[in-house]
């Protein structure tokens, strides 16, 4: 039997929950979490902390994000000016949820911040980060360590170090990518792809779109083996958005693949909706 925990509204007029704002991201040890999620109503000295960050105006909620250390649920808090919680939700994979829009957030940054000219390195200011996601963002706080997290994890990042107030980004060089045994398939697990095309080192007319490689089967996958195995040489700023350098795969491989993606959307397209 398929088991979910649900709070169910009786005879509700609207099913979609009101909009909740995050203005500060905590985490809990998972003992003090579970706790929290057993004894809401009791006080809590980080709830009396942060109470002006909590209340309702703007229609909107704005909360606390309490995180498990040890898991991926949290528990959305707003005390209303007391030091317990007053209106709660127990969220599941919430930090699922912001990981990947930080992973969203590193490559937005990445393709459209200069890096200085001198050094080559990219400076992200917290403040920036504070301006796009509308949280709390200080040099000890959970969002710039888990958005710090994000960047290290970018194919074309080298090194993200925090100082002061902003993290200082040494992107990967085309040597260190070379090197590095970085694959397509490698840069397709990350995900956030968006505005990216991988090409060709001999011609960048050569190209595949990542929403074709992701559609790809388990079947399609193992008969596609050749061109997900390329190598990643370097990743570039392009006309229509970051480029993806690939090697040790043939040009004709790669525009058999985009010819193949084509004539699939083309036939499903003339097969019209699906009953």
């Amino acid at each position: 039997m398929l088991k979910i925990q649900a709070h169910l509204v009786h005879k509700p007029d609207d099913l979609r929950p009101p909009v909740c704002k995050i203005e500060k991201i905590i985490t809990k040890p998972h003992d003090e979490f579970v706790s929290l999620a057993y004894h809401p109503y009791a006080d809590y000295s980080f709830i009396a902390e942060n109470r002006e960050l909590m209340g309702n105006w703007d229609n909107n909620n704005h909360c606390l994000l309490v995180l498990d250390q040890d898991g991926s649920d949290g528990i959305l808090i707003n005390s209303s000016g007391y030091d317990c919680i007053r209106f709660g939700a127990y969220v599941s994979h919430v930090r699922d949820y912001i990981e990947r829009e930080m992973e969203r957030l590193a490559g937005f940054m990445m393709k459209n911040i200069a890096p200085d000219e001198g050094s080559g390195d990219i400076s992200i200011y917290l403040d920036d980060i504070a301006e796009y996601t509308g949280t709390e963002v200080g040099d000890d706080s959970e969002i710039a360590r888990m958005f710090c997290s994000a960047l290290q994890k970018h194919p074309g990042v080298a090194e993200a170090t925090p100082v002061g107030d902003c993290l200082v980004v040494t992107p990967k060089r085309a040597q260190q990518l070379g090197q590095s045994g970085l694959k397509l398939r490698d840069i397709l697990l990350l995900g956030g792809m968006d505005d990216v095309c991988f090409v060709h080192e001999s011609s960048a007319d050569c190209c595949v779109a990542p929403e074709d490689l992701a559609m790809l089967t388990v079947k399609g996958r193992q008969d596609h083996a050749g061109l997900l195995a390329a190598s990643v040489v370097m990743i570039r700023a392009g006309e229509q958005g970051s480029e993806v350098v690939l090697s040790g795969v043939e040009p004709k491989v790669m525009m058999d693949f985009a010819q193949a993606a084509a004539n699939h959307i083309q036939a499903e397209s003339m097969m019209g909706p699906c009953m």
